[in-house]
Formats: C-alpha cells, structure tokens, sequence
C-alpha cells in the first residue's frame, strides 16, 4: 500500500550495507522514477510497525535506496510492504535482506552481516547452531565458517552449535544421519526432521482448489502406519520469530498428523508466509514422487491468488505466468475473462477499439506484432536466470577453488546485457516499423534510448 514517507523511520542499525546508503545509486532510482521507467517489480519496501508504538512509526527494513530514491524524486508517498513486529523483527529481516532481489550483497556486506553475529553471539544468536544462524541471515554455514575464520582467525564455537542441536531436539527437530561425502566433494546440508505440530497450517496458502482430498490423505497415511516414509521432504519456511509456514506437502502433512506420525522430513528454508506463498503457487508444477500434478482449476486458483495481491497483480501477466509455472498467456486470459463484460443476446456487441499500450516513454505502441515484442519478456527472464547460475557459482567457490571470481562476474555482467535487450520505447525514427537507427527491430533499448537522446542533446547544443 501507498505510506506517506513521513511517517518512515531511517535506522542506521538497521542498515547492513558496508558502504551505507549510496548516493550515485539512490540518483539512479530517482532519475528512473522521474522519467516514469520504475519498475514496479522491484518491489515494495519493507516496513515494521509496532503495535505498542503510540507514535505508529514504520520502521524501515528493507529498501534504504528506493525510499531515498523516492525522496530525490520529491515524491511525498511510496509503496510498502507493512509487517507487524518490533525493532528485532525488523533487525532480523533486515540481516537477510538483499539476498533474493535487489543489489546483490557485496562480499564487504556479507563480512558486515557477520561481523554483528559475533558481536551478538552471546545475545541475539546464543546457542544457535550455524546452520540455524545462515537461515537467519541468508548465508550457508559454510559461507558462515569461511568468513568467521577470515574476522577472527578461530571457527565459530563448536560448544554452542552443539547446546543448540539439543535445543533443536527440545522443540521437534531431530538432524538426520547424513551420507559421508565423497573424497574432494563438498558434504550436503543436512536434512532435518520436525514434528507435524511444529508447522503453522495457513490454509490460505494451500493452493488446491478443491482444497485437501481426503481419500489421498487416507492412502498417504496408511503408507506411514506400514513403516513408510515419502520420498519427497515437505517444504517450509521458518520468519524471524520461529514460526515454521508449511509452504508444500499439505496432504503428506495431513497424512502425518492422522497417521500421528513422529516427524517428517523438511526441506526447511529462510522465509515467511509471503515466501510460503510465493512457493505454494508454483508448487506440484512438476509431479513428484508423492505428489499429485494441479489440474486446470489449481492453475486458475495459482493465478488468481497473484491477481488478488496489491502487490504480485502489478507485474506484467508474463511474469505471473513464470512464478505460478503456467502456460504463457495463461494470466493474459484470465485478467482479460475478470475484466471484460459479457456479450449481449439481443444484440450484436459493436467493435471496440484496441486498449492502448505505452512504452516506457509514454508513447503509444502500434497495434500488430509490435504489442507482443513489448509484452514479452524474454530477455528479462533469460537474464535473470544468468544471474541465478552466476549467484550459484559464487556460492560454490566458497569451497571449491578452482571456480575463479571472474567466472561468475563474467556471468552477472552478461546477465545485465541481456536484460538490456529488453524492449523500452518505439523508434522514433519509424515509428515500430524498423530502420538503421533500431537496427529494424522497431524499437529502443533503454541505454540506446539514452544514447541517442544524448546525442541529439549535444548536436543541437
């Protein structure tokens, strides 16, 4: 929702960036928001609001560039993302902040992080394992030990990692005796079990639209009452205060709790009901062992469970389409169906005129094929998952050295390229039709927007 900015408060504790609030890249933000070009993907900054704050401050947890982007641009409201909690829910998201969107975390960010774990280990992390620490600030216990040993020369204290393991073991969780690796390979994270009364069950999250078949629970249940286990872990996400959002597996959960089954095996995540969600919508895309594939009506309700979100239903359809793992124009007909109004039987409905479609500049896209390059978004996402091989190969070189920096810095500069081919505004030149100047695509870039519109500065200057 939209927030006055005044009402936003600005903790430096709060910021994990090693090099703060950058001017150069907030002036980035603004000149994009001025021109109209902001991209509402980006996302919404996060805020907390305490309800025992008698002043109703929003505290600031996540977005420092774009609120004060925002403020440049002399804009006086923002869009954000309200959560309730005090100061330490907000400490704990902001600690994690940046590691799925946004500017990647740096490697002087990542030390940054660290460094207040171990200020704070015998407070806000006291007997925490490492593994339950990188859930909690976004990084792998071995990205933790790699950089703890760079800031202190010593391995995080083995004596707390085990009193945590115990307090694990306290609440439902019990870790799993994992395979040995093989020589020169990294060993896997290991899994865990938790017991089925340790998860919060939303069932707005649950995205079947008959909701749970019975008879299938009935089946999955008899298969642990014989001494079987599925094959397949039930996904969750564990937010800043330890509640645990069930995200996929809600008819193996179900079988658990009529079995009374002791645990389950989870693939247990950093993330809170909105992450739940944001799997959920995508979940069973791909049949698994002990899953079922969604029917249409599961796809419909995936859809429109982005749709009704103030924040998911201003993406463009595609993009939904890519999230929700649907057909491409599957969101396009369903927005169209929600939208439109029914055809009249006593009477022929008279033509309509196409809607109008603008491109970044705010001009008119041609009608024809030029609407669907514009509507497409193929070099966007095609970016995107260069970047996500690249952060997977910045991950592994933290303990395979043979991967060389400049491998993934390669991959995230070609990632940006990439997404530089993304259509921006119509050739002003032919207007979408094709010339020499758009290399007869019929459209700009935006850095080829830019240039040429610096160009014609300076010659008329």
């Amino acid at each position: 929702m939209e927030v006055d900015i005044g009402r936003i408060k600005v903790d430096p504790k709060l910021q994990f960036r090693a090099a703060g609030t950058t001017r150069e890249l907030a002036e980035e933000y603004a000149e994009e928001i001025k021109a109209g070009t902001w991209d509402a993907a980006k996302g919404a900054v996060v805020v907390f609001q305490d309800a025992d704050d008698p002043e109703e401050r929003l505290l600031l947890a996540d977005g420092f560039h774009t609120l004060e982007a925002h403020r440049i641009a002399g804009r006086s409201t923002i869009l954000a993302e309200i959560r309730d909690g005090n100061f330490t829910d907000a400490l704990f998201y902001a600690l994690r902040a940046n590691t799925t969107h946004g500017q990647k975390r740096s490697p002087e960010d990542t030390r940054n992080v660290v460094r207040f774990v171990i200020d704070n280990q015998d407070d806000l992390f006291k007997g925490l394992s490492k593994s339950e620490i990188g859930r909690r600030i976004g990084l792998k216990s071995s990205g933790i030990s790699k950089v703890w040993r760079e800031l202190t020369g010593e391995d995080p204290d083995p004596v707390k990692s085990a009193a945590a393991t115990t307090g694990n073991a306290k609440r439902g969780f019990c870790v799993l005796d994992a395979k040995p690796s093989e020589p020169g390979q990294q060993a896997a994270p290991k899994p865990v079990k938790l017991a089925p009364s340790a998860f919060k069950v939303d069932p707005t999250v649950q995205q079947r639209a008959d909701g749970l078949d019975e008879s299938w629970v009935d089946e999955l249940a008899a298969v642990l009452r014989e001494g079987g286990e599925f094959r397949d872990p039930v996904v969750a996400f564990e937010d800043a205060n330890g509640v645990i959002w069930l995200a996929g597996g809600f008819h193996r959960h179900a079988a658990a709790v009529k079995a009374e089954a002791a645990y389950l095996h989870v693939d247990l995540r950093n993330g809170d009901r909105r992450d739940a969600l944001a799997f959920a919508v995508s979940d069973n895309a791909d049949q698994v062992e002990n899953g079922r594939p969604r029917t249409a009506a599961d796809k419909r309700k995936a859809a429109m469970t982005c749709l009704a979100d103030p924040l998911w239903k201003k993406l463009p359809d595609r993009e939904i389409d890519r999230i929700c793992r649907v057909s491409n124009g599957f969101t396009f007909q369903l927005r169209k169906e929600l939208t439109g109004t029914k055809k009249s039987r006593s009477a022929p409905t008279p033509p309509v005129a196409p809607e109008q479609m603008l491109d970044g500049l705010g001009k008119p896209i041609p009608v024809g094929g030029m609407r669907d390059i514009f509507a497409g978004r193929e070099c966007a996402e095609i970016g995107a998952q260069i970047e996500r091989l690249a952060e997977r190969l910045k991950a592994l070189s933290s303990w395979n050295g043979h991967i060389k920096p400049n491998t993934y810095h390669d991959l995230s500069r070609l990632a940006k390229e990439v997404e530089g081919y993304t259509p921006f505004a119509v050739c002003d030149g032919c207007g979408g039709k094709g010339c020499a100047s758009c290399m007869t695509s019929g459209f700009l870039p935006k850095w080829m927007e830019h240039d040429l519109k610096a160009k014609a500065q300076r010659e008329a200057a």
